[in-house]
Order: structure tokens, then sequence, then C-alpha cells
């Protein structure tokens, strides 16, 4: 489980000046009684909570060598030095404090009353500058770094070359060199530590136009008596190049970077995907890819159709063109296989049906295009013989043909919907309707009909005809549910209302009806002009806005008129409240505090009762109304009804938006194994109140339908506590209808229902967990582990996941996968830790892992190889209660603030270094 600490902050001390009390007292020097005059400070100056606070009390003139130092009433966490008059300590709660200093000499003791303030702690600053900056390759550049919460010091990241940070003016300044993007990452800092990392996006242009290239993207070398025909081509671009590039030349190819000729002959067949580029005085122009071909790829020549049948040996032969040398062959019938290297395709087919195979022929040049061969089994013959001049004969069985195809079908809610699909072939003949790939329970029949049709029911429809010969899938059918048509109708109507001059008015309707109508608001029937909407505002109302108020509702199908609202407005009365200054709206983020304000005169004073969506708020009672830790539940309209004897006025409503994000799913791809580190290991942790519906899946055959390869044919699933004891586990999971809901309700990819796939869904507490996925036989394989928060409405949320795994070379990196989900950006602290796992034990750890994050276009946004020790990364450690690092550890790690949407995270070995590693991510709100 995570352990927060919240950071408090700490302001500068403030000294008042001016402040000083007189205090005349009265000393005993030796034997002699003599009359001292003294003065000592008594109003202190102001500390501040979490804060060092030290001050001496003094006198004039100076108190006797000797003198015994007494306070009482000091604040918590502050105390006094009886011999030195040294009152400090580290003050705990913010108020005013009051008391008594007292200074006892040669058995006299003289007191004064003190004051001491004790202020609030303030917040970690938060970068307020923009996020993003433009400058000119040669020109002078500045930028301002500004944060609120009055920041000491700043931290800022690498810098575009010709760029630096002066930290006496907070600017980043200079001159730049060199045209680009640079992401830099800035922060503040105070008393109180340090606060959100921001990133800075600074866009460098040339100093004028860079070269364009213009010359073709593909050149030839076809194949010429046993090798390959001479090539010479020129790279050409715009805005006067004055040098070329060109990486990734086949052998005997050359480049003269001056006048941007590629010439040669090339020594080795295939298709090279060259990077070439220009440069001028301004700089480097965008490269391209030139595409050589060297040598003439093969193409499969051989026919494209054959024929066998069911129980007799069979055999055709590929051949291709342009000296082909192997072949690549896929989707072959049931006991035929191709020898890739001769192109034979042979043995004996076992089932009838036919079957589009598909075919390509390599050379030293490369891989050619595709190609599709037909072949058609027919199923053993059946029948027999007669005699005495007669013949005899006998009928062939045959796969399920589909004649008639379903169609797609758009009806509107409520009414029924009929898909038919007709068949021939051998009987018997079944039939298994489907819904987005999912078998439908008990449709079973030629025909499929939905009686009373929803908008759940909307999606695409197919069905598998099967006999014994073979199944055959017919054409997809799409079934759109189209809403009933109706006319507007009133549910709720508009109130009369009696106010007083000076007060704001709401009236409001609800209308339902399909198509969704248009409104207009009348007063005594005449439109009310820009009134369109469901609620009417009257500010400051006049006793000319008195009179009767409808609301007219118009679509397609009819309209609607609401029942009258009458508004009485009363003229104006000395002394009745009045509004000088309404509440404004509001925007925040989930967690912040929230405060609306009213200013109103009155005689008497009038009094203040707050009101959220027209009902009263308990203890709303005062000018100023605050919310804290506002959550999305908070968000709405709020006024306030200011009153007194004479009489009362409604503020007009001020709106209170709530923005949130959460996380919403995680997800890890990696290989797992049937024990020790081929394990993989998936932690998480749920924070909040009440129970979070979690959904848990470990995919590994239904992988292959995304391509992926060596997918693990049957991952299971077991679920750990906190405490190590394990609470759950699944194997296969059947197809659950449980199940089937939270794979919908989460947007989660469907799984056959007899898929060796395993998954679970249940209520999961605060704390933290562990789900450990193997092989269920000793296999090893890819496996894709996925964690959902299945009702994003519940006050529990995601706050921590990670997954350890092996992570091996290119292809078998550790690779997780998440998803932000709301209105707001989140602050995340992701980790790729190797080293750092030794002190828990872990053995064969990666030496040096390196974490890269990239957003749903596959751009990386974030990487970062070894951490360094950062304060503001140990910061962010403590704040998440993620375990230490070394501070010269090679683990990985990085604080970022993202968008909602769907990100990726890859760590791998640098220089190709293998071993266990553990991918980590943690909500730092």
């Amino acid at each position: 489980m995570l352990s927060h600490c919240k950071l408090f902050a700490q302001i500068p001390m403030k000294f008042i000046s001016g402040l000083y009390h007189r205090f005349w007292f009265a000393v005993l020097a030796g034997l002699a009684l003599t009359a001292t005059v003294a003065r000592a400070q008594t109003s202190l100056p102001h500390a501040t909570v979490g804060q060092s606070y030290s001050f001496t009390v003094t006198t004039t003139p100076a108190a006797a060598v000797g003198t015994v130092y007494g306070a009482t009433g000091l604040p918590t966490g502050i105390s006094i030095n009886s011999s030195s008059g040294v009152i400090s300590g580290t003050p705990t709660t913010a108020g005013t404090a009051s008391g008594s200093i007292s200074l006892t000499a040669s058995g006299v003791t003289n007191s004064f009353s003190y004051t001491l303030v004790v202020d609030s702690a303030l917040g970690t600053p938060s970068i307020t500058s923009a996020t993003s900056a433009s400058a000119t390759v040669g020109q002078s550049f500045t930028y301002t770094v500004i944060a609120s919460n009055s920041p000491t010091s700043y931290n800022v990241g690498a810098l575009p070359a010709g760029l630096s940070f002066n930290s006496g003016t907070s600017q980043i300044t200079g001159t730049p060199t060199t045209s680009g993007t640079t992401l830099v990452s800035l922060s503040a800092n105070n008393s109180s530590g340090t606060g959100t990392t921001v990133s800075l996006t600074i866009t460098v242009s040339p100093a004028g136009p860079v070269p364009v290239i213009t010359s073709a993207s593909s050149l030839s070398s076809p194949a010429s008596g046993g090798g390959f025909t001479a090539v010479s081509y020129s790279i050409t671009a715009s805005n006067s190049p004055a040098s070329f590039s060109a990486v990734g030349l086949p052998l005997g190819l050359s480049l003269n970077t001056t006048t941007g000729a590629i010439t040669g002959t090339p020594t080795v067949g295939g298709v090279y995907s060259v990077s070439i580029s220009a440069t001028n005085n301004n700089g480097a122009g965008a490269a391209t890819t030139l595409t050589i071909t060297v040598g003439s790829l093969s193409s499969i020549t051989s026919a494209s159709t054959a024929s066998g049948t069911v129980g007799v040996a069979f055999s055709f032969t590929l051949s291709g063109s342009n000296s082909a040398q192997s072949y690549n062959v896929s989707g072959l019938p049931a006991g035929l296989s191709a020898n890739t290297s001769t192109g034979v395709i042979s043995g004996t087919p076992t089932t009838a049906g036919v079957s589009v195979v598909t075919a390509s022929a390599n050379n030293v040049t490369g891989t050619g295009s595709n190609s599709t061969l037909t072949i058609t089994i027919a199923a053993a013959p059946t029948g027999g013989g007669g005699g005495g001049g007669g013949g005899g004969g006998g009928s062939v069985l045959t796969i399920p043909v589909i004649v008639t195809q379903p169609v797609s079908l758009a009806v509107a809610a409520g009414s029924p919907a009929t898909f038919t699909v007709a068949a021939t072939g051998s009987l018997p003949i079944t039939y298994q309707w489907r819904k987005n790939l999912t078998a439908i329970v008990s449709a079973t029949t030629s025909t499929l009909t939905i009686a009373n049709t929803q908008p759940s029911d909307a999606g695409n429809y197919d069905v598998v005809v099967s006999n014994g010969f073979g199944p055959v899938t017919s054409s997809v059918a799409s079934l759109t549910i189209n809403a009933l048509l109706a006319a507007p109708v009133f549910s709720v109507q508009p109130t009369s209302q009696s106010v007083l001059t000076g007060s704001t008015v709401t009236l409001t309707a609800t209308v339902t009806g399909s198509p969704t109508p248009t409104l207009q608001w009348q007063k005594n029937s005449v439109n009310i002009s820009g009134a369109t909407s469901a609620t009417l505002l009257l500010s400051n109302v006049q006793v000319s806005d008195a009179g009767s108020y409808t609301l007219v509702a118009t679509n397609s199908q009819g309209f609607a008129t609401s029942g009258v609202a009458t508004l009485a407005v009363s003229p104006p009365v000395a002394g009745q409240p009045s509004i000088s200054s309404q509440p404004t709206n509001v925007s925040v983020n989930s967690g912040q505090s929230a405060s609306f304000t009213v200013v109103a005169t009155g005689a008497p004073a009038p009094t203040y009762q707050w009101r959220k969506n027209g009902t009263a708020i308990t203890a709303a009672t005062s000018a100023t109304f605050t919310l804290s830790n506002v959550q999305d539940t908070d968000a709405g309209s709020y006024d306030v009804i200011v009153s007194n004897s004479v009489g009362s006025v409604t503020s007009s409503a001020a709106v209170l938006s709530v923005s949130s994000s959460r996380l919403a799913n995680f997800s890890a791809l990696a290989n797992a194994g049937s024990t020790g580190d081929q394990t993989l290991i998936v932690g998480f942790t749920i924070g909040g109140t009440g129970s979070k519906q979690t959904l848990l899946r470990t995919v590994g055959p239904s992988l292959t339908q995304f391509g992926v390869p060596n997918a693990l044919s049957d991952p299971q699933l077991r679920l750990f506590d906190g405490a190590s004891k394990q609470i759950n586990q699944n194997d296969d999971w059947g197809g659950a209808p449980a199940l089937t809901a939270a794979f919908a309700a989460t947007g989660a990819f469907a799984l056959p229902a007899n898929s060796k796939d395993a998954a679970l869904t249940l209520p999961l507490s605060a704390g933290g967990y562990s789900a450990l996925i193997n092989g269920a036989t000793a296999t090893t394989g890819a496996v894709l582990v996925e964690a959902y928060d299945v009702d994003g409405g519940t006050g529990a949320r995601l706050l921590n996941l990670s997954a350890r795994n092996q992570v091996g070379t290119a292809g078998n990196y550790l690779v997780a996968g998440f998803v932000i989900v709301g209105t707001a950006p989140k602050t995340l602290l992701i980790r790729g830790a190797g080293p750092g796992l030794t002190p828990l034990g872990v053995n064969g750890v990666l030496a040096d892992p390196q974490l890269t994050v990239y957003d749903a276009k596959g751009v990386a946004i974030g990487l970062n190889d070894n951490w360094g020790g950062t304060a503001e990364l140990a910061a962010a450690f403590a704040k998440a209660g993620a375990f230490a690092f070394p501070a010269n550890s090679k683990d990985s790690a990085i604080v970022l603030t993202l968008a909602p949407g769907s990100y990726t995270v890859e760590v791998k070995g640098v220089g190709s270094l293998t071993g266990v590693a553990l991918v980590e991510l943690y909500d730092l709100q």
C-alpha cells in the first residue's frame, strides 16, 4: 500500500517593524536598590508552520548577568531558553499566541505581555509561465520562468544549444545555434519542497529557409549479366543546398556530398531505404526516404487454382520469376504442407472445402508481392456400381455454401429486427449467430429475430454455417437502432415567483422529445431574444420585468408550450438587501478548493444562505462560501439568498465546473513461463474510500488475432492481497456473463467464450494487491496482463500499478500501457527499476534500464536512463510511497504531467543488456 507524505509549505519569516512596547522595571544590584530603565520587544516577529524559528529577547539597557527568562502561552513547538532568552523551535499550528515573558534577576521578577503570530505554510510552487516558446537560430531569445507560492529557486532541464538559465533573473536566455524542438523540464522550489515538473517546449526555427528535397523518391538497379546495372542519381533540393547526406546506401554505391550525385554499381541485391537530406547556411532540411531496388523481385508464375479430393494424395509445385530461391506459403488446407525451398505443396487432404492460399517468392533482391492460389478439396465420393450393362453412381458430399447473405438493418428502438441466411450443402446443417464475433446463446436457426430492439442491440451480426465437412461464415450485417420519434413533452414546468426589485430570478423547465426540441422563452407571448435554453436567468429584475413567462419547445414531430410562470416584482423598499457584486463562475481540478463570494448591503445588516441547484447548504451562511477538496459531485449551480427584516434578494447563479481524471487501465505485455523469473508479476494499489470493482485479465491465445507471435497457450492468473494471501484465481475464463459485461463496460476487447485466456472481476477494498501470471503447463510465451477500473464513479481509485518480468533484447522488452480518462491533466511518477531491486532480494536484475514513454501516436514524450539522485525525483518517491533508489544507481525515473489519453512505457537494457526489471506507475495527485 502506498503511504502519502503531505508536503507542508514554508514562507520566509516576517518581521514587524515599529511595533515595540516600552517596559520599565527595577533590578537590585548588590546590596543597593537602584532604579534601572529597561525596554523589551514584546510584539514578536511572525513564525511559519513547519519552519524553524528563533528570536532573542532583548532589553534596553541589557539584562543583568544571570537573568532567568520564562514565558507562558507559547505556540506548540516553540519554547524559551531560560539562560539565554532565545525563543525557538518549529511551530506546528497556525494562529495567534499570547502570554507573558518574565525576567528574574537578583530575586526580582518582571513580566511583560507578548503576541506571536504563526502564519500558515505555503504550498509547493507551481510553474505558471507559458509551456511553449519559439526561437530562431542566430537571434536573441529570452524566456522568464514564473511560479506561484514564492519560489526560491528553479530546476531547469537540458536546453537547446546556445541557451542557458540565469538563476538570478530566473530567465532562459541566449542565442540558439541549432534548429529543432526540445522538451525542457521545469520545476520550482521553496521552503516547502519542489513543485510539479512541467515540460516547456522550445521550438527553434532555422534562420531562413532550409533545403527541401525535390528529386525522385525511388530508383532501381535491375539484374544484368549476372550482376546489377550501374546507378547514376542526383539528389536535388530547393533553397541553394551546400551539402548532401545519404544514410544506408547499398554496397557499391557512394555519395558526392558536394554535388549530391549517387553513383556506382550495387553488389548485393535487395530493397534499401536510404535517408537523404540537404543542408544550406540556414541548417539541415527534413530527411526523406529514397527507395533503391537492387535486382528484380520475384513473382509467382504458376497456376492460380488447384484441386484435390479428401483421402487422395495431392501435389502442386509453385514457380516464380527472376530466379526465385524460396517461397512463403500460408492458409493451406488441413493435411497439406509446403516445402518452402522447392515450392512443392503436397500431402493428403483431410477436410473438404475451398481454401485461398497466400504465396510469395524470394530471391536475392527480397520478397515479391503476394499471390493467391485457390485450392478446392472435394469430399470423398460415395455410392457403388451395377452390372448387366448398367452403371451406378453416387452423390458428392459438400461443405455448406451460403446462397443468401444476411443484410444490414436500421430500425426504430422497440421495433423487431430479423436477420436471415440461406445455405446449401450436405445435411445436416447447423447455424450459430454471432454479435461482434461473440456467439449468441440459443441463436441456432437460419433466422435470428430480436423482438424488442434496444440501443444495446446495435452492432455487427454474422452466422457460422456448418456441417460435417466444414464451416463457412456469412458476411457481416450491421444493426442500427434509431431513437423513437416523439413530439415535445414537458416533465418539469417553470414555477411562478414573487421577488423584490434587484433580485436574480431563474426559471427552469424540463422537456423531452425526439429529435431534441429547440427552445424559446416568451414573455407575455413575445419571444425573448437569445433565451433559447431550458433555463432563463433574469438578473437585477425591475418592476418592468413582471409578467407571464412560458417556454415553447419545437421539433419535427410538433411543438408544446409550458405552463405559465408569473413573475411579480415589488418596488424597492428602504433598507432592503441589494447585491453590488455577484458570485462568479469557478473552474477547478478535483481536490482543489473553490470559493464563491457575494457583496451586499442592507439595513439591518443582511444574513446569507448559499444554495446548490436550489437546495440550501447546511452552515453556508457567510458572504463567502468555500468548498475544500472539491470532487466531481460538487459540480453544479450555486447562488445565495441575502435577507434581512425588510426582505430578501437572490444572487445570480454561479457555476462550479470540476475537471478530474483517473487511471482507468493498465496493461503489460511480456513473456511468461511456468516458474521463477518467467512468472510475470503485476502489482497495483487501490486508494480512497469504499471498494473498487476491478477487472483483471491475462490474455494469451487470443493475442494471435493481433499478430502477436508465440502467445502463451494457457495462462493462469492468481490474485494475492497485501498479506501475500491468495484471494482468488482463474485458469480458463469460460465465457461468464459477468465477465462479458465487464469487458463491455471497460472497452476491453472480446474473448472467445471457449478460449484459454484467464479473467476475474471482483470488488477490492483499499490496499495493495499482486497478480501472478504463468503458464498452466510447462510452456513459455507472450502474455498480456490487464487491470481495468470498472466503476469509475466510486470513491476508490487506482493509485499505483507495476509489472516485473525478464527484459530481453529487441522485441522482448518490458512494455506497459496505461489510459488516463477525464477532463484534467494527471501528474504521474514512472519508474524503470533494475539495480534498485537487488536490496529487495531479486537476483539477475537488469543492470542499466532505460525508460521511454510514448503517446498514442507513438511519439516519445519522455525518456530517462539514470535517474541521477535529483531532489525532485526523491521527493516524488517519498510522496508516492515508492521504495528509494540509491542516488548513483542506474535505475530510471521520470515525472510527467499528461493529458487524458493512452500511453505506452518501454523498459529496455542499455547496450542490449538483459535481466529482471520492474516498471512502475504512481498517481501523484
